[in-house]
């Protein structure tokens, strides 16, 4: 699917042209997550590039998207932490952590932004389809 949209597309509208219903056809895009083996930035990304979305706008809107989730997944572990504490000399550990990941998620995401902007998808397509038959590979064929 992300091969066909990134190919099919029409690429004519930046993230700025996203209207409500727009966006509601990709939120529902967003719900195939929810089955096995299905990328969430994955579907949204194609669902924008079949509603004519350049592959970078696209892209920054799939990742705008993921704030909620990502901020509610992070309040409902600091209501962990709040009710159970942080252990003993564990604090620099979580700080370092966080900082870590907060710093390499921004980085992260700032690069993909520029390599959709002058490259394909492709990379990613071929990365799904070598991952999706090694996972079969490791599940049906019998070991010696």
């Amino acid at each position: 699917m992300l091969a066909f949209a990134d190919t099919t597309g029409a690429k004519r509208w930046r993230v700025d042209r996203i209207t409500l219903n727009y966006a509601m056809l990709i939120g529902l895009a967003q719900c195939l997550a929810l089955l096995p083996g299905v990328s969430r930035s994955g579907i949204t990304i194609t669902a924008a590039l079949l509603l004519g979305f350049h592959r970078e706008s696209a892209a920054r809107f799939s990742f705008l998207i993921s704030l909620p989730i990502v901020a509610g997944a992070a309040l409902l572990k600091v209501g962990d932490l709040l009710k159970s504490g942080i252990p003993a000399g564990e604090g620099l550990s979580l700080a370092i952590g966080i900082s870590t990941s907060a710093l390499f998620g921004f980085l992260s995401v700032a690069f993909l932004l520029k390599l959709v902007q002058r490259e394909s998808l492709y990379p990613f397509v071929w990365y799904r389809l070598v991952a999706g038959v090694a996972a079969l590979a490791l599940i049906f064929i019998p070991t010696l």
